[in-house]
């Protein structure tokens, strides 16, 4: 609900010595002036000669043995196969060293090995491993040196492992993976040591060819990032913090396959009324004139054509499906060459999402967040089912939104928090209280939206469920992205997208950054491209933000101002007369103080004057108990 400070990403360097360095230590070496290149004392000369001789007799006994070896037989395939003529390691595009230092004049330990993306090259007396991705290693070429090629791919005897050679890279990357948004998406890890990790340190992640997302520091995978791309191009990735037990570190990653051998589908359901199709962005050499869209379903003997895309579009959102049904797409490319073709596998819409009303965030709420962390301040583990239903049936609380996703990282991801969120959530439903499912949207995705809706759809044992789906719309570096045009469109992609999942008569509240507090416009928040698609909107009216600078004494006014106001101009942005539900404020927040019960009170008298549907606090773990006694004492 409140943004977080941006870091400054570290300045990013290379290890790649410079030309003019490695032709100095050349020459240093070989064209020292006085020193002849062959040995002028006689016996050394004779010394020198027989070697020579030997050198020669070795190499004409190997010549002569390769020419008779050929060609050797694959186990495999049980039949002659010609000899490997060279790795391929030497033709591709140079990497990118992402170790904080390296010896002046390393020796190569191992060959080149290949582990997925990464090849690593391990240097003795370093203690490190130099990973890139593909092709001759650039610290080997700065100083002139090539990695061992076999003749034959069983050919090479390897000395033992050395220790760095069970060191794992800092940065890695998993394959890319074609979204059914038509980009590629890799997840980026950080290897941090788990007693750093601990502490939660601030790692910032910086690609200047990918969307790049910080995960969840709870995610499995953190610390990482998200990197997203609809370009057949390299990425470079950085990771840096502000820790110093955190090690910076580089990685080179080869772009993805975007030829036409290359060319494939996915399809993937995101609610009852939407499946998103997504296929590979070809390159323009391709010579792309149109995509065609196939859809069959389920025991139909033939597709039938839904759309025609542009040659720069790579997505197809089918809003025309039925719920619980499954269906296959084909994606057609058609190409000055001739058309080919991609085919998804079925993907499964879930049933109907039955109505909801706007009633179930009518009334006196409270924001709730928790973590699956048990070591964290907000775990689940901290907060007790009973005890919450209890204290909020005793302040009057008709509704909890709960947050439960930020983007694609859902909260309740382990089973003991899973059991957690049941247990409140039917206690809840026991007591009469609605809750709603929170999520934090981070992109215009489909994985994003596709756990918004999971999220809304969540169901317990006993059948118990949220009673809507609350959005928490925002810009900033953990949200839609910096300020701006592109932030912007983010936020109306991903509520339409969501609205047409989910049909247009289940309860989405649009939580929006408050036009009173803020004195925003259209032009700087999409209030009115938002609204067509929410049933309610909800207002972030944190007060105290007015004089964040100082612990201001807000007077009755100043506080019924802000409160009612924000409802008419709320719908006078949104140019619509669409329920309002104010986003209150009870905690802290930014070290501008809480409000103190009479602000509480004074705040629900005037959005409830002004004809606010309900207000919900923020939130729950923040509020004092003078705020809470507050808020009881108020009847909606």
């Amino acid at each position: 609900m409140h943004k977080q400070p941006r870091r400054p990403s570290a300045a990013r360097r290379t290890l790649v010595p410079s030309l003019e360095l490695v032709e100095r230590r050349r020459r240093e070496q070989f064209e020292t002036p006085g020193r002849p290149w062959w040995p002028t004392a006689p016996y050394l000369r004779a010394a020198a000669g027989a070697v020579l001789g030997i050198f020669v007799m070795t190499a004409a006994v190997s010549f002569g043995l390769t020419v008779n070896l050929g060609s050797f037989v694959d186990p495999a395939f049980g039949a002659s196969a010609p000899r490997a003529k060279k790795d391929r390691v030497s033709r591709v595009p140079r990497g990118v060293v992402h170790v904080s230092h390296a010896p002046a004049d390393p020796v190569v330990f191992r060959r080149v090995q290949r582990h997925g993306l990464h090849q690593s090259v391990f240097v003795r007396g370093s203690g490190r491993r130099i990973t890139h991705l593909s092709g001759v290693h650039p610290l080997l070429r700065a100083l002139g040196r090539q990695p061992a090629e076999p003749a034959t791919p069983t050919a090479t005897v390897q000395p033992p492992p050395s220790p760095a050679a069970t060191e794992q890279p800092l940065l890695s990357a998993a394959p890319w993976r074609l979204t059914a948004d038509g980009t590629w998406t890799t997840i980026v890890s950080l290897a941090v040591p788990a007693e750093v990790w601990q502490r939660k340190p601030d790692v910032e992640f910086s690609s200047p060819q990918a969307d790049v997302l910080p995960l969840d520091v709870h995610a499995s995978s953190a610390p990482g990032a998200i990197l997203t791309t609809d370009s057949a191009i390299d990425v470079d990735v950085s990771a840096s913090s502000n820790d110093p037990a955190v090690t910076p570190a580089l990685l080179h990653i080869t772009a993805p396959p975007s030829d036409a051998a290359s060319f494939a589908s996915v399809a993937q359901s995101i609610g009852p009324h939407l499946i998103d199709v997504g296929w590979t962005p070809l390159q323009a050499t391709a010579g792309v004139l149109e995509y065609k869209i196939y859809r069959r379903s389920a025991g139909a003997s033939r597709g039938l054509l839904i759309g025609s895309v542009s040659p720069s579009g790579h997505a197809w959102h089918d809003a025309s499906v039925a719920p619980t049904t499954a269906y296959t797409y084909t994606v057609v490319a058609s190409l000055s060459t001739g058309p080919i073709a991609a085919r998804t596998g079925f993907a499964s819409t879930p049933p109907i999402m039955q109505p909801t009303s706007t009633d179930a965030i009518r009334g006196k709420g409270m924001f709730l967040y928790f973590s699956p962390d048990t070591s964290d301040a907000e775990g689940y583990n901290t907060f007790d089912p009973p005890a919450i239903v209890a204290k909020a049936k005793a302040g009057g609380i008709t509704h909890i939104e709960l947050r439960m996703a930020r983007g694609t990282f859902f909260e309740g991801g382990n089973d003991a928090a899973r059991a957690w969120l049941d247990q409140l959530i039917d206690d809840a439903a026991a007591a009469g209280i609605s809750v709603l499912a929170w999520q934090v949207p981070r992109r215009p995705a489909s994985d994003d939206v596709a756990e918004a809706v999971a999220v809304a759809r969540y169901r317990t044992a006993a059948g118990n469920g949220p009673a809507g789906l609350a959005l928490d719309i925002e810009d900033g570096d953990n949200y839609m992205g910096s300020p701006g045009e592109a932030a912007k469109q983010r936020m109306v992609d991903d509520i339409e997208m969501v609205r047409e999942a989910v049909g247009p008569d289940y309860l989405i509240v649009a939580t929006i950054m408050s036009p009173k507090l803020t004195h925003w416009t259209n032009a700087r928040y999409p209030y009115a491209r938002i609204a067509p698609f929410a049933s309610v909107l909800q207002p972030m009216e944190y007060w105290h933000h007015f004089y964040a600078g100082s612990h201001h004494d807000y007077t009755q006014d100043e506080v019924t101002s802000a409160c009612a106001d924000t409802v008419a101009l709320t719908q006078s942005v949104a140019g619509r007369a669409l329920p309002v539900s104010i986003a209150g404020q009870s905690d802290d927040l930014g070290s501008t103080g809480a409000p103190s019960p009479d602000e509480i009170g004074w705040c629900l008298l005037a959005s409830k004057s002004a004809g606010a549907l309900g207000e919900t606090f923020f939130d729950w773990r923040g509020t004092g108990d003078d705020d809470w006694s507050a808020i009881a004492r108020f009847s909606w």
